[in-house]
């Protein structure tokens, strides 16, 4: 028997276009000039920029789907983003599962 996660990538999915929607108004901001944005302007979208980054790499780091087969006792961890795939024996594991 197969058993999968459910990962909600709404999150994730959400995460990225606002990364990307930030850096758009990044490169928009350096090529018209900061010099007609306000100073709280400019402190506020940084911060933003720089929390969504923040979220967007835990996102990267932490989005994994998990599939446990009971017949070959696998337990498989997928990256979402990368699709880098770990692969675990339940005899890799102490205690019981």
């Amino acid at each position: 028997m197969i058993i999968k996660g459910k990962f909600r990538s709404f999150g994730f999915w959400f995460s990225l276009g606002s990364v990307l929607f930030g850096l758009c108004i990044f490169i928009y901001f350096t090529i018209h000039g900061l010099g007609n944005t306000p100073l709280s302007g400019q402190i506020f979208f940084y911060g933003v920029l720089i929390i969504l980054l923040l979220l967007y790499g835990k996102f990267l780091y932490d989005a994994n789907l998990i599939t446990i087969d009971t017949v070959s006792k696998t337990i498989t961890f997928v990256n979402k983003f990368n699709r880098h795939r770990s692969l675990y024996n339940f005899s890799d594991f102490d205690g019981k599962l």
